[in-house]
């Protein structure tokens, strides 16, 4: 689902100062209250740009993996051929 451009900017809105004085009321340090709102800040820049995965991109994701799952499968099955084959030959000329 695209974001639209209000969407990111409500997301961006976000104000520190007032984020601060309530982790101050609540009993961390200054350094640690600057500390947390710089990550939100971060955190929250990156989700109104997209840079964070989405539903729709894990969903894509879980697709990608069942396809390798069932190459590995076929693969599997084959060496499998492969190694009875090699047996066989081995054990034809063995006796």
């Amino acid at each position: 689902m695209q974001k639209t451009k209000q969407q990111k900017l409500m997301i961006a809105r976000f104000d520190s100062v007032q984020y601060v004085a309530r982790l101050k009321a609540e009993g961390f340090s200054e350094q640690q209250c600057k500390a947390m709102a710089d990550a939100l800040a971060i955190a929250l820049g990156e989700a109104a740009v997209g840079e964070i995965a989405t539903k729709e991109d894990f969903s894509a994701v879980k697709i990608d993996l069942k396809i390798i799952k069932s190459d590995n499968k076929t693969i599997e099955w084959l060496l499998g051929i492969l190694m009875v084959g090699m047996f066989l030959l081995s054990w034809k000329i063995y006796l």
